[in-house]
């Protein structure tokens, strides 16, 4: 989770593989408490298998890019 400057929270879900991706929904339920949410993956991820309705972060050992900003709720 993090903090923006407005106030906003920001919740972070990391996926490490596909299969993590497609078998965990637990993540549906943190929806209700942030203005935005965001996928975080590896630069090897298919990202184009992320929600639309999401964000996404790319992360690799060396730091991190948000791909797509994630929609504020």
């Amino acid at each position: 989770m993090a903090l923006g400057s407005s106030g906003e929270f920001a919740v972070i879900e990391v996926k490490g593989a596909v299969p993590d991706f497609r078998n965990d929904v637990k993540w549906t339920e943190y929806l209700p408490y942030s203005h935005r949410f965001y996928f975080a993956v590896s630069e090897h991820f298919p990202v184009k298998i992320l929600l639309k309705d999401c964000g996404g972060i790319i992360a690799d050992p060396f730091g991190t890019a948000i791909e797509r900003d994630a929609p504020k709720k």
